[in-house]
């Protein structure tokens, strides 16, 4: 009976080493994920800001546009 115990007191750092280095395998692939989805959302905000700016800018002359016809009938008003 004590030469099992002592054996399985042996083999422990083994199995604690490979479970430890099986987590840190296991950590490594889901941090290799994040980085990705990381990546992809960083993709995706650039490609909404670039949709978001040109929304803007297609808008802000029609803004103007109004303002200037907003001026142009308190001027035929005023005459």
């Amino acid at each position: 009976m004590l030469s099992i115990i002592s054996g399985d007191i042996r083999s422990f750092p083994r199995l604690s080493f490979t479970c430890h280095l099986q987590i840190i395998l296991s950590q490594e692939k889901n941090i290799q994920q994040l980085n990705q989805l990381i990546e992809s959302l960083q993709r995706q905000l650039l490609h909404c800001r670039g949709s978001n700016n040109t929304a803007h800018t297609t808008t802000v002359p029609a803004t103007e546009v109004g303002e200037v016809e907003e001026h142009e009938t308190i001027d035929d008003e005023n005459r």
